[in-house]
């Protein structure tokens, strides 16, 4: 499995797309991650430069899991 497809199959599985007003969606956070895994980046940097999130803040407000289950994923 490619780093992008792992990335996108974490996402899905820790991050909630619904509960908060904004629209960032699962796919706009991918993007932001991958972007920080393939340039072994800082993800608030990767934020920055795909344009996808303004800032990392809201990846981690959208975490929809505990540690334990970020682990498992």
């Amino acid at each position: 499995m490619k780093k992008e497809e792992i990335i996108v199959k974490l996402s899905k599985e820790v991050f909630d797309e619904y509960k908060r007003k904004n629209a960032v969606t699962i796919s706009n956070i991918s993007a932001a991650l991958i972007e920080a895994a393939l340039g072994s980046a800082f993800v608030n940097e990767s934020c920055k430069s795909t344009g996808e999130i303004s800032k990392s803040q809201i990846i981690y407000r959208k975490l929809d899991s505990n540690i334990n289950e970020i682990e498992f994923a």
